[in-house]
């Protein structure tokens, strides 16, 4: 969606303006230690970003809302090859449940 690819495009923008200066580098090894941290912590984020906006485009929907009874947040968290990403996270239970 659009608004995903702008947050997606903000993240990037942080990250490289902000986190990453060519003049703070005292050595290759360093700059490239940095990328590759700025690149991971950017690509975390947009994993919590994307799992989010899914959540609220599904909570959003009409099939949920014919069928499941909102429950709580909670938060999630995935352990990826680019770290631990936390992310928040609906939950529901089904309006034919006895619960």
């Amino acid at each position: 969606s659009q608004i995903y690819n702008f947050e997606l495009e903000k993240i990037y923008k942080r990250v490289i303006s902000n986190d990453f200066s060519l003049n703070k580098f005292n050595s290759y090894i360093e700059m490239m230690d940095s990328l590759q941290k700025n690149i991971a912590k950017s690509i975390r984020e947009a994993i919590k970003l994307y799992f989010e906006q899914l959540d609220a485009n599904y909570c959003k929907s009409s099939i949920r809302r014919k069928k499941y009874y909102y429950s709580g947040t909670y938060i999630r968290t995935l352990i990826t090859v680019f770290g631990e990403v936390q992310f928040s996270r609906k939950y529901y239970y089904p309006k034919n449940s006895k619960c």
